[in-house]
């Protein structure tokens, strides 16, 4: 079969990491996104948006209906050369999509999709999505920061319309929000109660250098992503090896010495492991019939009925 299989105890390495930056516009956003690793961006906000940036790479503009569906069908060479791929922004790509997927009357009128419209425009990104994932690129999605009230605070989302945002979101490894405190600009994975976040490596908020002193800084994020996803991937894997190794053991328990004699080595094992292994025990036992008392912590097996004896004659 040619399908990969991961073992619950296998340790998963995640070469790609995929990266969501949100920020509000002029913080230097494309500027930061050319640290990373060997870079190619897709420009598809603006022609001068790519003037703007400091220490700027290679960019393809992506701002037409056609240069949107050359993309799609051909891709191009410079995608091929680079390790990273930038959507600068994501929201601009999709409000291209939109409007190719517009040009069909039966997805909707007046600028606005309808049901049928709008499953064709998550689809045509997610296509995109998988083509970068598939050729083994790094994906680093940039996206504008738009203000919204919330319950009297104000949050910041991603400037990316429907249900692409969910997808987006869904997708992205690691979702930093850049912003401005005091004089510094800071990138926050955590998620708070103004923005999105996810931080698997649980970094504190990050220093970002000015652009022309952060040349690596996302090459060197990105790597320290991939650590983190493989750290954790190990942890993991680790948990389930023990669980394993316990499940074995317990399968083969058929004497009370040995249920009784495994309860002070349980507990020497992480809080999550004990948790699975103290069941596999539990259920084993009850499958022999053995008793447990919590008050005591310890099994005991079954009382065998009294069978009643026939009454002895008398003799007379």
């Amino acid at each position: 079969m040619s399908l990969h299989v991961n073992r619950s105890t296998d340790r998963i390495k995640v070469e790609h990491p995929i990266f969501l930056i949100v920020g509000l516009p002029g913080i230097c956003k494309s500027s930061l996104s050319y640290s990373a690793d060997k870079p190619v961006s897709l420009n598809s906000d603006s022609e001068s948006a790519q003037a703007r940036a400091v220490n700027r790479g290679d960019s393809i503009n992506i701002l037409t209906v056609d240069d949107l569906i050359e993309l799609e069908t051909n891709g191009h060479p410079l995608i091929n050369e680079a390790t990273t791929i930038i959507e600068d922004t994501v929201g601009s790509l999709i409000e291209l999509i939109k409007a190719a997927v517009l040009t069909n009357v039966k997805c909707g009128t007046n600028g606005r999709p309808n049901w049928l419209g709008w499953a064709a425009i998550q689809q045509r990104y997610k296509n995109l999505h998988y083509k970068f994932r598939t050729a083994g690129k790094n994906q680093l999605l940039i996206a504008h920061a738009k203000e919204r009230e919330q319950d009297n605070v104000t949050f910041y989302r991603p400037q990316i319309d429907g249900g692409a945002r969910d997808f987006v979101i869904q997708q992205a490894d690691f979702v930093g929000f850049l912003h401005i405190v005091g004089k510094e600009r800071i990138l926050d994975f955590n998620p708070t109660e103004s923005w999105h976040g996810k931080n698997p490596g649980q970094w504190p908020p990050l220093v970002v250098p000015p652009p022309e002193k952060a040349r690596t800084f996302l090459s060197d994020l990105m790597q320290k992503g991939r650590d983190e996803l493989g750290k954790i991937s190990e942890a993991s894997a680790q948990v389930a090896a023990v669980i394993e190794a316990w499940k074995s053991t317990i399968a083969s328990y058929t004497k009370l010495e040995e249920f009784n004699g495994a309860i002070p080595e349980i507990r020497k094992l992480t809080p999550v492991q004990n948790v699975q292994v103290k069941k596999l025990l539990m259920d084993r036992s009850k499958e022999l019939n053995f008793t447990f008392d919590a008050a005591k912590v310890l099994f005991s097996a079954p009382v065998a009925p009294v069978t009643p004896t026939e009454p002895v004659a008398a003799g007379f």
